[in-house]
């Protein structure tokens, strides 16, 4: 996203180093960047928005051209663009008087290719480099665009989730070819594309699509394009609960980390007239993915209880309807972001009654429990200004008043009570669950997780629950206070 940034802003970047580059950006040097620039021509720099020594600054230049070596349009003798400076932001420094190659946009924004450079020093090495990466046909007979070879490259190509596979993309013309990969009009990530082959590592569904090799030499360009096909395995089951025995179901490759990419289905059936018994024994999911419980009896099979990431398990619990099936969906998303180990639950035919909301199990860990209207959000520093409206619980060595407004602190990610990220917005009501942890200045909380009465995930009692045990409290642990 940074360097995408950059490019929409028009930025420069750097011919020196000290700028993050990401891993595996391919180097192109100045003979391959004029044959992907649309714009490229030779300039001195006439004068810039600075006197200084630019450095640590941002400014433009006007540069007064002295030779176009590629452009689908007439250019001004004199142009004036930027940004230039800020070797931390990647942007490429220009000096007055000094004569540079830039590589261009046909809407004359920097021209951002692989490793971060887009202008070169005019060398008499570097402008005989890009004379060498435009060539016409009309003129010079040596000069062939790019044909690509039929036999070897392969139009649809299937690939068995969990393996690696390539597509080669190779061409005949004139020399250099460069092939670059896109899928729906975006370049593909670096580690996808090695030279001119697609190299996908450990398929997932994600990765189903049609891909376009676009080749490039002096002389013109072609585009081919491929179908990749991912063929998924196996995953879930259908399971008939019968009396007296006990099932289990687990994640793919429990207790081994589950893939990405993947989404799994469990539908479980118990004996007539018994409802199904869960106890959730590791509940571990990465951060993104979620897990679905659905009542087949609810009528508009809205999820029972949706659980994310790792932090709350469904533990134990008891169906809602009797001679009712339960289904169970995981949903992988394709993020790195943790290793987990996934999920592993027993099932088994019981005659209890169906599990309801408690919210009293929620109430007890934490330290402040209310209602409030949030005021500001500071995304930036990770807290939240918020008027309270009501107050359930408080305990700690500050307290609050109601119509007060406090600071609360939460992680990168706000998320609802069963784990899942969920928004709260500015003018918006909703019921904070805060607690007061070590390394927090006094007086400060720090959000457990925010509820928006109005969302579907919400208990549909959860409001009355509420103000029941503001009136009756439950008897709970003593908490902690820093």
């Amino acid at each position: 996203m940074y360097f995408i940034f950059l490019l929409i802003t028009g930025a420069f970047l750097p011919v020196v180093l000290p700028c993050s580059v990401p891993p595996g950006a391919v180097f192109y040097g100045p003979t391959q960047r004029t044959i992907l620039a649309p714009i490229v021509f030779q300039g001195r720099v006439i004068n810039t928005t600075t006197s200084d020594l630019p450095t640590g600054q941002i400014f433009d230049a006007c540069v007064e051209i002295r030779k176009i070596f590629k452009s689908p349009f007439e250019i001004p003798t004199v142009v004036c663009f930027g940004q230039f400076g800020i070797e931390e932001l990647c942007l490429t420094y220009v000096f007055e008087g000094n004569e540079y190659v830039f590589f261009l946009n046909e809407d004359f924004t920097a021209r951002y290719d692989g490793f971060p450079e887009a202008a070169y020093l005019a060398t008499q090495e570097i402008v005989a480099a890009v004379q060498a990466g435009y060539c016409q046909a009309s003129i010079d007979p040596n000069c062939e665009p790019p044909k690509l070879e039929n036999a070897t490259f392969e139009f649809v190509k299937r690939i068995q989730e969990g393996r690696s596979a390539s597509v080669h993309c190779r061409a005949m013309g004139s020399l250099p070819i460069v092939a670059t990969w896109y899928r729906g009009g975006e370049l593909v990530s670096f580690e996808k594309q090695q030279g001119n082959m697609l190299k996908i590592n450990d398929a997932t569904m994600y990765d189903t699509g049609r891909y376009s090799c676009v080749l490039k030499n002096p002389a013109g360009e072609a585009t081919a394009e491929t179908y990749v096909q991912i063929i998924s395995t196996a995953c879930g089951a259908f399971v008939a609960v019968y009396d007296d025995a006990t099932f289990t179901i687990e994640s793919p490759e429990y207790p081994w980390p589950y893939r990405r990419g993947k989404s799994c289905s469990w539908r479980l059936c118990p004996p007539q007239g018994k409802s199904l018994e869960f106890n959730f024994t590791t509940f571990d999911l990465r951060t993104f993915d979620n897990l679905e419980i659905v009542n087949e009896c609810d009528q508009h099979r809205h999820p029972w209880r949706r659980f994310c990431g790792s932090r709350v398990s469904p533990g134990s619990f008891v169906s809602r309807c009797n001679s009712t099936c339960v289904q169970i969906f995981l949903d992988s998303g394709i993020s790195r972001n943790r290793i987990a180990r996934g999920f592993q639950a027993t099932v088994k035919a019981t005659e209890k009654e169906g599990t309801g909301f408690n919210v009293s199990e929620i109430f007890c860990n934490s330290n402040l429990v209310i209602k409030a209207r949030v005021a500001v959000m500071f995304s930036s520093y990770l807290q939240v200004n918020v008027a309270v409206l009501e107050i359930f619980k408080q305990a700690g060595p500050t307290f609050i008043e109601k119509g007060q407004e406090i600071i609360i602190k939460h992680d990168f990610t706000i998320t609802d009570m069963f784990g899942c990220a969920t928004k709260i917005k500015e003018g918006a009501e909703c019921y904070i669950f805060a607690s007061l942890a070590e390394f927090i200045e006094d007086g400060l909380y720090i959000m457990d997780f925010a509820v928006d009465p109005a969302s579907t995930s919400t208990p549909v009692n959860f409001v009355q629950q509420l103000n029941r045990v503001k009136t009756d409290p439950p008897q709970c642990d003593v908490l902690p206070v820093f």
